[in-house]
């Protein structure tokens, strides 16, 4: 289930990146979101999947297929 937005802000003051004062209408959803996971991974696979994993910032990282292939 996933959690609500006031869920959220909690969560967010107890980790510090917060204010104690902060209300659930001085953040959106996705801004607490990226507070608690600052750099969340473009594709949660194995390593080893067929399909290419893609960083925040767009370009694609060699998967381990790629790298053993290359050897």
């Amino acid at each position: 289930m996933a959690k609500t937005k006031a869920d959220l802000l909690k969560d967010a003051v107890r980790a510090g990146s917060a204010p104690d004062t902060a209300t659930e209408d001085d953040f959106t959803v996705e801004q607490l979101e990226r507070m608690l996971d600052p750099s969340p991974t473009a594709w949660k696979g194995s390593l080893s999947a067929r399909k290419p994993l893609v960083a925040p910032d767009g370009h694609v990282t060699l998967s381990q297929e790629d790298i053993d292939a290359r050897s």
